[in-house]
């Protein structure tokens, strides 16, 4: 995305309500048709003030406006960066913690110093992996990692087998049925 685009829409959540292009006093937005279902599409993104408007008319959340960076979100980056970087050093001293005040009374193996510690945390992520569900963000690099190495031809007849698919799942989920 450059920066006189700060749109950023994610076809496969939009319903097509249209909305969002109401809601748009400039014109950026229209709502195109593939002859399955309606959905949204960037016009002229260069008639966009990034006013908002669409994306908080959007039901599905389907767009997502970007803003330019600024020196204060550049400073909020890196302070995630050192809280991420303090936060594992906590979580590292309190596992170093635990097992010196458990293991070795309990078990009888000996202390672990920090490194030690941080060694545990690794291997433990290691075998056990991150738990939870994957996050939209993970399932939408999914479907960019489907599309890798497709043609454009491909690509697009992916797109439409999959808006298909969502526009006759919400038809289901609404009672309707389709034309």
């Amino acid at each position: 995305m450059n920066e006189q685009n700060p749109i950023e829409l994610h076809t496969f959540d939009c319903i097509g309500c249209g909305r969002c292009v109401s809601a748009c006093r400039r014109g950026v937005l229209r709502l195109a048709d593939n002859g399955a279902c309606r959905f949204v599409v960037i016009a002229d993104a260069g008639r966009c003030a990034a006013c908002g408007h669409c994306a908080r008319s959007c039901p599905r959340h389907a767009i997502i406006l970007r803003k330019h960076d600024t020196m204060k979100k550049k400073f909020g980056k890196l302070g995630h960066i050192l809280g991420g970087i303090a936060l594992m050093a906590a979580l590292v001293a309190a596992t170093m913690w635990l097992w010196n005040a458990l293991i070795p009374e309990i078990i009888g193996w000996k202390s672990i110093d920090y490194w030690q510690a941080l060694g545990l945390l690794v291997l433990t992520h290691l075998v056990f992996g991150h738990f939870g569900r994957p996050t939209r963000h993970d399932e939408r690099h999914h479907m960019h990692e489907m599309m890798r190495g497709m043609s454009h031809e491909e690509k697009r007849e992916f797109i439409r087998r999959k808006m298909r698919n969502l526009c006759d799942r919400e038809r289901q989920e609404d009672g309707t049925t389709a034309e």
